[in-house]
């Protein structure tokens, strides 16, 4: 490729990557602007889908990470859904790092809402929805923990491709 292939790919590359982290940044946006236009009734409420929402856009930012910067290839499953052949992410080094990396920042996340959670249960703020998102929190934990573990097993016993 010559040098203006190599600038229109990169072009490419950042405005994809710019289009994720708008994606993203309006994901995490939405609770907030709900809070502000209707104002502090609907907070707990809108807390739980904060958490949500950071989470969901984590994992896109990392998505995009790997789809645009880093290379990630997809093989074919083999199974179709609507017509679309679904695809799988090749388990590099690199993508078996990175979703390592995730998962941990989606653990911190989520002990921060568990805290926060708790410290609106404490002062008897939105209990039934604190309850849930404490719930929630402890779920998230859970399953982002686990996942953290099975890509450490997968570094540790190399089951990825090179």
């Amino acid at each position: 490729m010559n040098k203006y292939e190599n600038t229109l790919s990169l072009i490419g590359k950042v405005l994809g990557f710019s289009l994720f982290c708008l994606l993203a940044i309006g994901f995490v946006a939405a609770p907030i602007i709900v809070i502000f236009f209707v104002g502090s009734s609907l907070i707990g409420g809108m807390l739980l889908l904060f958490e949500f929402c950071l989470c969901f856009s984590i994992h896109l930012v990392s998505y995009a990470i790997g789809l645009f910067f880093l290379g990630d290839r997809y093989k074919p499953t083999g199974y179709v859904s609507g017509g679309q052949s679904l695809d799988w992410p090749v388990s590099t080094y690199k993508y078996v790092k990175r979703n390592m990396i995730t998962n941990l920042v989606e653990i911190i996340a989520c002990s921060v809402f568990s805290l926060v959670f708790i410290f609106l249960l404490c002062l008897n703020l939105f209990p039934t929805i604190s309850i849930c998102g404490l719930g929630a929190s402890i779920i998230g934990f859970i399953i982002f923990y686990l996942f953290y573990k099975k890509e450490q097993h997968n570094l540790k016993n190399k089951n990825f491709e090179k």
